[in-house]
């Protein structure tokens, strides 16, 4: 069982839980959304998912084995530190920051931790793209031998 783990609760963590959960063995085992009451929303939607305090809880989680990042663009950062910190597998929506410098930092930052052979960059603007787009990292954090 896949167990994934959501930072960024909001319309967005709902779209990319719902095309998750469509896939073999995967669960969302966790949330977190600066806003409490998005958290709250989000696990009436897919009850089970625990609500966790920080986006560091998340990604520390043992019940975590990847990380997606939904939150609002100028919040990524605070989920990619985690999650790379954590040393888990990242999808974050597009984009990764508001600004290219930034955005290439944390590219290279993620590159240099985990190798390039492990860094896809895709865009995916329709609601279909999206579903794939989920369907190949599961796929890739099988390739991974990511339980």
């Amino acid at each position: 069982m896949l167990k994934i783990g959501i930072i960024g609760a909001g319309r967005m963590a709902t779209a990319h839980a719902g095309n998750l959960l469509k896939l073999k063995d995967v669960e969302i085992a966790a949330a977190y959304d600066i806003n409490p009451g998005k958290s709250r929303a989000f696990v009436e939607k897919f009850p089970g998912v625990r609500v966790m305090n920080s986006a560091e809880e998340v990604a520390n989680s043992a019940d975590v084995d990847l990380i997606v990042i939904t939150s609002p663009t100028h919040c990524h950062i605070e989920g990619l530190r985690a999650a790379m910190s954590a040393g888990k597998p990242i999808f974050c929506e597009k984009p990764l920051d508001v600004s290219i410098e930034k955005a290439e930092e944390i590219a290279l930052w993620y590159k240099n931790l985990f190798g390039e052979d492990y860094y896809i960059e895709v865009q995916a603007n329709t609601l279909k793209e999206q579903a794939l787009v989920n369907q190949k990292l599961v796929q890739l954090a099988r390739k991974l031998q990511i339980p």
